[in-house]
């Protein structure tokens, strides 16, 4: 089988080593949505053995994201939800190479090993198995708003009220499915489901599309970046065919 590269990423590898010779006098910091910590930190590591750069991959939420494009020097490459980085584009954060789109994270139903595997293959095949669940579990950052607006796409506000358990964070959703006894579904996003499959938790499958069609999200090189050239370099890689297959089983496809 052969494999086809493009000038571009051959580019990139014949950049390698003036990347590292930058990287070797400026930390490259990389700023990160919670919800893609799973599928970028290998990446990461692969590009900190590839470049022998120092890449620190760290992750926060909006707020944190704001105070990068306000404080100098507090990352280099920030990687977030679409919306996010068009707003950071709005303020002038953003150097003028346009972002790099990475892929859209789909919500996925799960449930512990050995429970019934419910069915979530059309909105009314899933809108019977939350029906049929003993439990829903689900938490109450920006991921449980999406949940909680899917569920009242659905109409079942209401009919789910009395059995649905909302808990701080996705481990506390995963714990709580875990310990389940019953016929429970925790809900998140598959990035934070994979992760677990082979401990004690089933990815069931995506939320039907036409309920919730999940977020896209996309990197970019701040402005105040102190590794201009490794941070471009990082988003290139980024866009690599290897890259993007390693992104997309990790659940951002």
């Amino acid at each position: 089988m052969k494999t086809r590269f493009d000038l571009r990423h051959l580019l990139l590898f014949a950049a390698l080593p003036f990347i590292a010779a930058q990287s070797a006098a400026a930390e490259l910091r990389i700023l990160a949505a919670p919800v893609l910590e799973p599928a970028l930190a290998p990446l990461v590591a692969a590009f900190r053995n590839d470049t022998r750069s120092e890449a620190v991959l760290t992750v926060g939420r909006l707020a944190a994201m704001r105070r990068s494009s306000d404080k100098a020097g507090t990352a280099d490459v920030v990687v977030a939800t679409t919306d996010q980085v068009r707003m950071l584009a709005r303020r002038e954060a953003l150097e003028a190479e346009v972002p790099r789109e990475l892929g859209r994270v789909r919500l996925g139903v799960f449930v512990r090993d050995g429970a019934r595997m419910p069915d979530v293959g059309t909105p009314d095949a899933f809108r019977q198995s939350l029906l049929a669940a003993n439990s829903i579990v689900y938490d109450n950052s920006a991921t449980g708003r999406q949940i909680a607006s899917a569920v009242q796409t659905l109409g079942l506000t209401a009919d789910l009220q009395m059995k649905t358990t909302r808990v701080a964070d996705s481990d506390s959703v995963r714990d709580q499915v875990r310990r389940g006894l019953g016929d429970d579904i925790g809900i998140a996003p598959i990035t934070e489901i994979l992760p677990y499959a082979a401990k004690g938790l089933k990815l069931v499958g995506p939320v039907p599309a036409e309920v919730h069609d999940g977020t896209a999200y996309s990197a970019a090189v701040l402005k105040n970046s102190k590794a201009p050239a490794a941070a471009q370099a990082f988003l290139q890689y980024l866009s690599s065919p290897a890259a993007k297959a390693k992104l997309a089983a990790a659940g951002v496809q």
